[in-house]
């Protein structure tokens, strides 16, 4: 939905058709961070070593990325940058529902 409401360049070359998970992808990204603060991620640094790197860290990059990337996107991408940042802060306000209502013992 936030691809469809808030890309200007939505659909102006093509039939505006959005096909994948990735936006699925983004929400557990953004469930997993308010889950998992402190967690470490095993990541391949520039195709050479791995390394430990704090969740938060990473995944606070990858989110920035996004922006950025929706920021430069021109009317011919083929990325749907603003359904992964919908995705991830509607992983975020779900998560917090959801942890809301266990504690008060709703489910």
């Amino acid at each position: 939905m936030t691809e469809v409401y808030f890309d200007p360049t939505f659909g102006l070359n093509n039939p505006g058709v959005l096909i994948g998970a990735s936006g699925s992808i983004s929400g557990v990204m953004g469930a997993y961070i308010l889950r998992f603060p402190r967690a470490k991620v095993l990541t391949w640094i520039f195709f050479v070593f791995f390394k430990d790197i704090s969740a938060m860290y990473y995944i606070g990059i990858w989110i920035a990325l996004q922006f950025l990337s929706q920021a430069r996107a021109g009317s011919g991408e083929s990325v749907a940058y603003m359904a992964h940042i919908g995705g991830f802060v509607a992983g975020m306000i779900l998560y917090t529902l959801y942890r809301q209502m266990k504690i008060h013992g709703w489910l």
